[in-house]
């Protein structure tokens, strides 16, 4: 028998939603590959098909406004 979801639990994917729709699909999935699958910036990159170094330093920069959009989120900005 699996064991319940937690309130925990509840609270977390309920934020993750949040953080998912303040994102939109492209940043979701940009953090998902980076902090979730442990890929590199160059990694993505290759898996999208993006081999410009133009578009390398847009995902990068994506990725930076990511991670602060997700810190004032959860009020973690200075």
């Amino acid at each position: 028998i699996p064991e319940p979801i937690t309130d925990r639990q509840i609270k977390a994917i309920r934020e993750l939603a949040q953080v998912d729709k303040e994102l939109g699909a492209f940043g979701a999935a940009l953090i998902r590959d980076v902090l979730g699958r442990r890929k590199t910036i160059l990694e993505v990159a290759t898996d999208r098909m993006m081999h410009r170094q133009r578009e390398i330093n847009y995902l990068s920069r994506r990725f930076r406004e990511c991670l602060d959009d997700m810190a004032k989120l959860w009020s973690l900005a200075t």
